[in-house]
This record gives structure tokens, C-alpha cells and sequence, in this order.
């Protein structure tokens, strides 16, 4: 039994504040996207400097390994991957179907080359050998519209427009665990705290709400 807490605040919607740009952020360096490059801050944001160009920088997501070096970028239908902390790219979508607008992407913490990309009315895909091959994994996905994915890292989490699903195998199969979120079952977020993988967090059209139990708390 997976339960969530009552929200931790409350969702104000504005969406007159869109942004044509990607950003991820790490303690140092952060990187930030705006087409048609991907910049690089390594003083907290005060000077940015280009790395590399990518063609498909607008409403993607990156995702880094611990390393630093590690890095993917999915958005408009296209996927890349740079083993040299950006500097160069290379593609990374080989037997995937064509991307929804921008995908959700995890990175496993404790293996570069496993990466999960969820789509929208799609479903998932998984790679484990650094985009050379991917297969399906949607066993169990009663609802196939993913906004967002997590590892926990023993634990995957997917977040749907019918709630949460959670994969103790590393995605091959899926059970719900959507009980206490709340009236609305779409979550738009799913964040792991890096230092307690048993404190997860779920964002719905009803709030922020916390994990109050699962396979990452016992």
C-alpha cells in the first residue's frame, strides 16, 4: 500500500509565464538551453559561456550522471548523448518511435548507460546499454500518458495523467500507487530527495503531496 500525505502547499496555475528553454541544475556547474545552444554557468548562474550546439534544444529535458560527463537531451523528436560533459553530441534515438513534446527522461543514479523516456499517450521505453537498443516496458501502465519519471534508485516512479505507478524491477512491470493524492489523478511532477530515497514527492492539479509510505520507506 502506497499512501500520500495531504498536500504540503497548494498550486496557483499561471500560465502566461512560458518559456522557450530547458534548464537543469546540479550544486556546480548549471546548464541551461536556448535554441540552438546549450550553456554552461560554473559561478552560480552569474556568467554563462556556450558549449555545444544542439538542434533541438526548445522544451527538452536534459538529465546528467554523477560525473559530470554523462549527459542526454530529448525534446522535439529528437534524443542526443555526449560522453564529454556536452562539448560533443551524438544521436541517441535508434528503433524509438517519435518523441512527444518534451518527453519525460531519468537517468538511473547508479548506471549512466540505463535510461528511462516516458511519452505521452506512448508509454515507456528503456534503454540499458547507452542508447544502442530500447525496448518497452509498459507492463502493468494502466494509463500510457507519462509527464514524469524518477528512480529512488532501487525504485522507479512514474507519474500519469492517471495517477502514480511504481516498478520495483527497474520498469519491467507496474502497479498503481495513487492512493491519498487527492481528486485529480494527473501528476505533473515526481521528485526523490537525492539523500532519503524514502522522501517522495507528487505534484497534482491539488498540491504538493509527500509519500507517507512505500517500498523506498520500509
Amino acid at each position: 500500500m502506497y499512501n500520500f500525505d495531504s498536500p504540503l502547499c497548494y498550486v496557483i496555475n499561471d500560465h502566461s509565464m512560458l518559456y522557450d528553454h530547458f534548464w537543469y541544475t546540479t550544486f556546480f556547474p548549471l546548464y541551461s538551453g536556448w535554441n540552438p545552444f546549450i550553456h554552461r554557468s560554473t559561478d552560480g548562474g552569474q556568467t554563462w559561456q556556450p558549449i555545444s550546439t544542439v538542434s533541438h534544444v526548445p522544451y527538452g529535458e536534459i538529465v546528467i550522471a554523477a560525473d559530470g560527463q554523462r549527459m542526454y537531451i530529448a525534446g522535439s523528436n529528437a534524443m542526443d548523448i555526449s560522453d564529454d560533459g556536452g562539448e560533443t553530441w551524438r544521436g541517441c534515438l535508434e528503433n524509438v518511435t517519435r518523441l512527444s513534446n518534451p518527453p519525460a527522461i531519468a537517468l538511473h543514479p547508479q548506471d549512466n548507460d540505463t535510461l528511462l523516456l516516458g511519452q505521452w499517450g506512448v508509454g515507456i521505453v528503456k534503454t540499458s546499454d547507452a542508447c544502442a537498443s530500447w525496448r518497452t516496458i509498459d507492463r502493468g501502465l494502466d494509463n500510457l500518458f507519462i509527464n514524469t519519471l524518477a528512480f529512488a534508485p532501487d525504485v522507479v516512479y512514474a507519474g500519469t495523467d492517471g495517477g502514480v505507478f511504481v516498478s520495483m524491477d527497474g520498469g519491467e512491470s507496474w502497479r498503481p500507487a495513487s492512493e491519498g493524492l487527492g481528486a485529480h489523478a494527473v501528476v505533473y511532477s515526481i521528485v526523490v530527495d537525492p539523500n532519503d530515497a524514502s522522501s517522495v514527492y507528487a505534484a497534482t492539479p491539488d498540491g504538493i503531496f509527500r509519500l507517507a509510505n512505500g517500498p523506498a520507506s520500509k
